[in-house]
């Protein structure tokens, strides 16, 4: 056996927990300040360049800030806004990646 520290992080409702040799500690709270959930408006076919516009059922549109290119086809997929270090980021139900975006209207 090496001299080797295995640390897993392992994410349990909005809580990371550091499992060190078996045993269960809590590292922090993970906060995510959701700023709106709700629904896009028809089809979503992921995250493409900063000119792509998400807009809600609700009538918020959000224009993509950063150069992500992540392909993921869904009809009204359900979607949050979280705020985070100064930044708004847009997360959708089923996919991993987030991407950071700014308010039109």
């Amino acid at each position: 056996m090496t001299n080797r520290i295995y640390i897993r992080y392992i994410k349990i409702k909005l809580r990371c927990v550091l499992c060190f040799f078996g045993i269960k500690a809590t590292l922090m709270e993970v906060k995510k300040n959701i700023i709106s959930k709700g629904t896009i408006k028809g089809k979503f076919l992921g995250f493409k360049n900063n000119y792509t516009i998400f807009e809600f059922t609700d009538g918020q549109k959000w224009r993509q800030n950063e150069s992500k290119f992540w392909h993921h086809f869904a009809i009204n997929p359900e979607a949050e806004i979280s705020y985070h270090d100064g930044k708004y980021y847009l997360g959708i139900k089923g996919l991993e990646k987030t991407v950071e975006v700014r308010r039109i209207k």
